[in-house]
């Protein structure tokens, strides 16, 4: 089996399509390398609010468990406390939302059950 064409001409135009695919393929490996270098350069800023975040949830989660042990007759305003412990917490990010609107996420979890 040949790879290139007898004639010089063909075998020439050949070459030059077989040169310019390795090179086209080169190029594209160097452009991915570019792209995701600058994309994890752009990601920094983000890692940084995702770890402020978690440190503010946490602190936001000592802050209400600490409010849970508060007598009742502060925190309440007849009959139910305001506040949720932490199991209602970890249940109500647990929940399956997907779709759901922020509205309807928030309601859900005001009244105990899962959004839909």
């Amino acid at each position: 089996m040949k790879l290139y064409a007898d004639h010089p001409a063909r075998r020439t135009r050949q070459a030059a399509a077989d040169l310019a695919a390795v090179a086209l393929l080169i190029f594209a490996g160097w452009l991915a390398t570019e792209v995701r270098e600058q994309v994890l350069r752009l990601r920094a800023p983000g890692d940084g609010l995702v770890t402020a975040g978690t440190r503010l949830s946490g602190t936001f989660d000592s802050a209400a468990d600490n409010a849970d042990d508060v007598p009742g007759h502060v925190l309440r305003s007849g009959a139910r406390s305001r506040t949720r412990s932490r199991a209602d917490r970890a249940r109500a990010r647990d929940w399956p939302t997907r779709g759901a609107s922020r509205s309807t996420r928030w309601r859900a979890w005001r009244s105990g059950s899962p959004a839909r």
